[in-house]
C-alpha cells in the first residue's frame, strides 16, 4: 500500500483521475490544502482510490502549519511548511 501526501490546494481536483504527480498504483492520499502560500492554517483530508476515482475517506480537519506558513521554497530554520508532493 502506498501513501502519498499532497499540499497546496489539490483536494478540490481529486475525483476521477489524479494529478500527474501521483505515482501509479497509489491507493491512498493525504492532502493539505491552504488558501495561499504564507498562510498558517490549512485543511487536511484523507482519500481512498476506488477504481479510477478518489473518494474522501476522512476530514476535512483544520490544521496549523509552521509559523512561516506554506512555502514552495522551504529552507532550514525558516519556520515554513514545505509545499509539494511527497
Amino acid at each position: 500500500m502506498r501513501v502519498l501526501a499532497i499540499a497546496a490546494g489539490w483536494a478540490a481536483a481529486l475525483t476521477c483521475g489524479a494529478p500527474a504527480t501521483v505515482p501509479a498504483g497509489s491507493t491512498q492520499l493525504i492532502t493539505v490544502s491552504a488558501s495561499a502560500y504564507g498562510t498558517t492554517v490549512a485543511s487536511l483530508e484523507l482519500w481512498q482510490r476506488r477504481g479510477a476515482c478518489w473518494r474522501r475517506s476522512a476530514g476535512p480537519w483544520q490544521e496549523n502549519l509552521g509559523r512561516g506558513g506554506l512555502s514552495p521554497h522551504k529552507r532550514e530554520g525558516d519556520g515554513a511548511t514545505p509545499a509539494g508532493t511527497y
